[in-house]
């Protein structure tokens, strides 16, 4: 079936194609209302989508944001992240594209050369090598979402997730605390930096012994030596702060096997809230972030970006980490 044109339109409603674009684009202040009726029944009638490209060129710039996520496995957090800010962008008449950030750094340059996207967005932040080729070709950025940025660019502070998780585990009596770090991939590198970041200073802040600090992959072996080092250690690691809810699994079923009690012998505690945390045994206590309200937060700074003159929703008001406190840390009677 061909496709239904612009000259389609303004032949069906009786005006110059000129008119139609108006319509089109939003600019038929000058035009009777009487005619705008005729074109906006023409298109109904007739199905008419206009072109992406020549609303781009009519415009100056396309509609679609687009947002380079890390490489890395996908996780359901991040895809509701992605969902919520999909969704809000899509409402304000942008369409959202994920990328999965190249390994070459080279390859991330030359990618605009193929792309005219009205933003480029970026969960941590750009180089000035990287952001050079978007700033010659006008192209805006929003970057440091995640990390990277200050604390007002960020849709998540970080360093208040490691803080929520020492508060939690101090304010049980806990004062030997080790922190699990994952081994880092480039993406995750600076997300777990700065939850350690937070969760060291908040031991400090309170009082407590100086945070352990160990590496445990989500590997049964891995988490049975860490296990192992943390109950044997003198003093004696009581509680663990992991960065993520499956590496808590993890050392959850280490020391099941191990035969060290949860959370009478190792309080552990995750991060992410993930659902898979209420079907283990005991279930475990977690860290849970506003990811609705940070995607709406995010959405507000790339609008405030690609249209200026617009009054743009503000961004959502964002709650803290919240913990949410299960048996890994409160027992069998939470």
């Amino acid at each position: 079936m061909r496709r239904v044109t612009l000259k389609d339109v303004a032949a069906a409603a009786g005006v110059s194609a000129t008119t139609v674009s108006f319509v089109v684009n939003g600019r038929a202040d000058h035009i009777p209302e009487s005619t705008r009726h005729r074109v906006e029944q023409a298109i109904a009638d007739l199905g008419y989508v206009p072109s992406a490209r020549g609303r781009a060129l009519a415009s100056g710039r396309s509609r679609v944001v687009v947002c380079v996520s890390p490489a890395g496995p996908a996780a359901d957090v991040i895809e509701q992240f992605k969902r919520d800010l999909s969704h809000s962008l899509m409402t304000a008449g942008f369409t959202c594209v994920f990328l999965e950030r190249p390994s070459d750094g080279d390859q991330f340059i030359q990618l605009w050369r193929h792309i005219d996207p009205a933003c480029v967005v970026s969960w941590d932040a750009l180089d000035p090598k990287e952001l050079l080729p978007l700033e010659r070709a006008g192209v805006p950025t929003v970057a440091g979402l995640i990390t990277g940025g200050t604390d007002t660019d960020r849709a998540v502070d970080q360093e208040a997730v490691g803080r929520a998780q020492v508060e939690h585990l101090a304010d049980l009596g806990h004062r030997h605390i080790a922190y699990a770090m994952p081994v880092m991939t480039r993406e995750e590198e600076s997300t777990a930096r700065a939850r350690r970041s937070g969760a060291i200073e908040t031991a400090r802040e309170r009082g407590l012994a100086e945070v352990t600090v160990s590496t445990v992959d989500i590997d049964a072996d891995q988490a049975r030596i860490a296990v192992q080092s943390w109950t044997r250690a003198r003093p004696r690691i009581t509680a663990v702060a992991a960065y993520g809810d499956v590496q808590a699994i993890t050392i959850l079923e280490a020391s099941r096997r191990l035969g060290v009690g949860v959370p009478d012998d190792l309080a552990i505690i995750g991060v992410d809230d993930l659902p898979l945390g209420e079907l283990v045994f005991p279930t475990l206590s977690s860290v849970s972030l506003d990811l609705h309200a940070a995607a709406a937060h995010v959405a507000a700074r790339i609008l405030a970006v690609v249209e200026p003159s617009t009054n743009a929703t503000p961004p959502m008001e964002q709650r803290p980490p919240r913990v949410m406190a299960r048996e890994s840390t409160l027992g069998a009677d939470a």
